[in-house]
């Protein structure tokens, strides 16, 4: 067996279903067999480091995003499954409604909506406390300009960044730009299972000198019921807009 480009060097995560223990995430690293026995003393603890935030980064991809096909089901996905030969795949949430921020009135009014969906079971009867337990998912690009409407200056004189209700705001890169997610806190098992194992290969790459680090967990991701969780369009009044080349007058007014 030979070591390709793709992964010399190079650490990934994927997921792959396996029956009866829900999803498994794999990670490897290949790295110089004299490495580990020449090579600086941390340089197995930095290997670890480096899976753990694979793991993390593929983990809050898939509890977000995740189809159901290898991977847990996410929060924005729809929990009527299609199957397909011996796959099922869940389609992505359609929007429930637009959430623009506009003024302080509509923001309330916005969120009113967004808790009322929310404070209901899927059966339509059993109510959830929601009060507190609310949180928006929102992309990194667009928090800044949900953040700059209900962000203020108080008789003290200092900055104030809150939304109504309590709601909890938690910016994620796997959030798609202009939408949003929300979630009831509890309504979303998501279970990582297992620690995480490191095993060494060295003869998967022998002639090519390398060894090979491989480490794995279990995880299972789904929502209770489809009014855990929603997607939402945003749609942000006056949004900032960064135009031009960075550096060369990229911001409005400079």
């Amino acid at each position: 067996m030979t070591c390709t480009g793709k992964s010399k060097g190079q650490l990934q995560a994927s997921f792959s279903s396996t029956k009866a223990i829900q999803h498994k995430l794999t990670a490897y690293v290949v790295i110089p067999k004299d490495a580990v026995k020449f090579g600086p003393g941390w340089l197995l603890r930095f290997i670890m480091t480096q899976i753990d935030e694979a793991f993390a980064v593929a983990l809050e991809e898939a509890f977000l995003n995740g189809d159901g096909n290898g991977k847990p089901i996410g929060l924005s996905r729809t929990l009527k499954g299609k199957v397909v030969g011996e796959k099922a795949t869940y389609d992505a949430k359609k929007p429930t409604g637009v959430l623009t921020f506009k003024d302080q009135s509509t923001t309330v009014k916005e969120l009113t909506m967004v808790h009322k969906y929310h404070s209901v079971k899927e059966d339509g009867k059993t109510a959830v406390e929601v009060d507190g337990n609310i949180v928006i998912v929102v992309n990194p690009a667009d928090a800044w300009d949900v953040k700059k409407q209900y962000t203020s200056l108080n008789a003290n004189g200092t900055f104030v960044t809150a939304l109504p209700y309590n709601v909890t705001l938690i910016e994620s890169v796997h959030q798609k730009a202009k939408e949003v997610t929300t979630f009831v806190k509890g309504r979303y098992d998501a279970y990582v299972a297992g620690g995480i194992e490191l095993h060494k290969y060295t003869e998967t790459y022998a002639l090519e000198d390398l060894d090979l680090f491989t480490a794995k967990q279990f995880a299972y991701g789904r929502a209770k019921d489809e009014t855990s969780a929603a997607v939402w369009t945003l749609s942000v009044a006056d949004p900032i807009v960064i135009s031009g080349e960075p550096g060369v007058g990229a911001i409005p007014g400079v």
